[in-house]
């Protein structure tokens, strides 16, 4: 269990990043994030429209959308997923982590999607194939590659270590239309919501 009196996200708004200033604690639904971003009726669509659009790629943005209207998120009482989340395991700051030489480097992470849901944290996380697999010359083909699979695994027991509860699939599950609403109540059953 995570310790939530520590535990809180912060909302402030540099460049084009946010850092969430709340408790997530208990649960964090989309109410609770209108709350932060003081949203009213009028800019709600706004807050919709954003969070959309902070998807890195397409196939994140349409899973974040058929999640949204699948289990009507912006009216009902179930976690919201926020997108691109950066964790950072250490306490030290981003310019020491990030220093040519830190053995820290790697400790920078973002991940699709977080949620926050019955005192617990979860990360999403959706791979193509190079989080698995490594490009043959500059052909169109890929192997299966042990080192970039082992890394996807280390980064799935850092997670865990650190109290996150890891939700892993693949681009190629939500090109496939078919499958979207069987991850969809995986995922449900998996945050127990």
């Amino acid at each position: 269990m995570v310790n939530t009196a520590l535990q809180k996200i912060q909302f402030e708004l540099i460049n084009g990043m946010a850092i969430l200033r709340k408790n997530v604690y208990p649960d964090f639904n989309f109410r609770n994030l209108e709350i932060v971003f003081e949203v009213d009726e009028f800019t709600n669509k706004n807050l919709r429209r954003s969070l959309a659009s902070m998807n890195q790629t397409d196939t994140e943005k349409k899973f974040l959308i058929q999640y949204a209207k699948k289990f009507d998120m912006v009216n009902k009482n179930i976690p919201t997923l926020i997108p691109q989340a950066w964790i950072q395991w250490h306490s030290q700051t981003k310019k020491d982590l990030r220093q040519i030489n830190s053995k820290h480097s790697d400790n920078l992470y973002r991940v699709d999607f977080v949620a926050f849901w019955d005192n617990k944290r979860y990360a999403i996380l959706i791979d193509d194939i190079s989080h698995y697999g490594k490009k043959v010359n500059s052909d169109c083909y890929w192997l299966a590659d042990e080192e970039n699979y082992s890394k996807r695994l280390k980064e799935d027991r850092k997670l865990r270590k650190e109290g996150w509860e890891v939700f892993r699939i693949s681009n190629w599950e939500i090109r496939n239309k078919a499958l979207i609403p069987e991850i969809l109540h995986d995922l449900k059953d998996f945050i127990g919501f």
